[in-house]
């Protein structure tokens, strides 16, 4: 598939993963089409061409609010995890390019303003949001709780020490 269809496919499938969530495959298909997108990305930066780097942020952004949305809705899905862990690491990977500027305020890439703290601070509210039980007799808030937490130490063995 060249680099629209990809992207289109991305949207077209945006709906049936949001009706299996507790589906990996379906979130692994996902991260497969995101990484042929930013495949793309680099091979058009390496030529010169970053725009498609500001389109790559913007999906990673959009994917990234429409996980936390499942995440909210269908708690203790361990799958949205994971896929949450997979958008991270993407952010960690392709938006920080020098490691010695994960703590920096701001840093302009590619004319993407990235602001790591702010990343934090919203991951850090919706462990917060999540670890909030009720009691529940099917368990999902505690396996919400259980996977929150896993998530965000998880999250703080990536950020790199200054």
């Amino acid at each position: 598939m060249d680099r629209e269809q990809v992207i289109q496919e991305l949207k077209q499938s945006k709906t049936w993963a949001g009706l299996h969530v507790a589906d990996h495959s379906c979130f692994h298909y996902r991260m497969r089409l995101i990484i042929r997108i930013l495949e793309d990305c680099c091979r058009k930066q390496e030529e010169g061409s970053c725009d498609s780097c500001v389109e790559v942020y913007l999906i990673w952004q959009e994917e990234l609010d429409w996980n936390e949305e499942l995440i909210k809705r269908y708690l203790g899905r361990e799958a949205l995890w994971l896929y949450r862990r997979f958008l991270s690491l993407l952010w960690i990977r392709h938006f920080t390019s020098d490691v010695n500027d994960v703590f920096s305020p701001q840093k302009s890439q590619s004319s993407i303003q990235v602001n790591v703290s702010a990343f934090l601070d919203k991951e850090l509210l919706l462990v917060n949001s999540c670890s909030e039980g009720s009691d529940d007799e099917f368990e999902d808030f505690e396996e919400q709780a259980i996977c929150s937490a896993s998530y965000m130490l998880w999250l703080t063995k990536q950020i790199p020490e200054t």
